[in-house]
């Protein structure tokens, strides 16, 4: 475990275990977009009544919410990293 500047823990996560994560909840997030559609289909074919399936619908509208924000806010996704997690400079070489 490394220690940050402000006392906080946290593990040294290369990028290959970065890419791991990145496809577990990637697979995470399509297997319960597909859950949900499943039971708002399900709920509406056997009650006839689309509000029997707000509380599915709204949590369908909050994955993509939260999925546009962390594409947004995410810009340093794909910049390069040394092998200490410090981020590499991504000007001219000379």
């Amino acid at each position: 475990m490394k220690k940050k500047a402000n006392n906080e823990i946290y593990p040294i996560i290369d990028e290959r275990q970065r890419k791991y994560i990145g496809e577990l909840s990637s697979i995470i997030v399509v297997v319960t977009i597909f859950y949900l559609l499943v039971e708002i289909t399900y709920k509406y074919v056997r009650t006839k009544d689309i509000s029997a399936t707000n509380w599915e619908i709204i949590l369908l509208l909050l994955i993509g919410i939260i999925y546009l924000i962390g594409l947004r806010s995410d810009k340093e996704l794909f910049l390069p990293t040394s092998f200490s997690g410090k981020k590499l400079t991504i000007g001219k070489s000379k």
